[in-house]
């Protein structure tokens, strides 16, 4: 017999409240840093105050909505989707 909760992550959430779940993916453009800046905002901002972008990745991520309309959304590096999801299906 399952467990009354389901942990994801850190994430406690109640089996009966939830209200739907899935996959999904996004694509997402890491970004590290703030903006370019000019001699000036590097005065006012220090030497971390730059940009650097990564490459585009797509990224899977679960969600879950429960009945008190509280989302979570938590991605593939966070945990492992295909477990999280095997958990989720145990009380359909």
């Amino acid at each position: 017999m399952a467990s009354k909760y389901v942990t994801i992550g850190s994430t406690n959430i109640r089996r009966s409240n939830i209200k739907s779940f899935g996959v999904s993916s996004r694509t997402e453009q890491p970004i590290l840093g703030e903006k370019p800046h000019s001699d000036e905002d590097h005065l006012l901002k220090g030497p971390d105050a730059f940009i650097i972008r990564g490459e585009e990745r797509t990224v899977k991520y679960v969600y879950v909505t429960t009945y008190q309309n509280d989302n979570y959304v938590f991605t593939e590096d966070e945990i492992n989707i295909t477990e999280v999801i095997y958990m989720l299906k145990e009380d359909e």
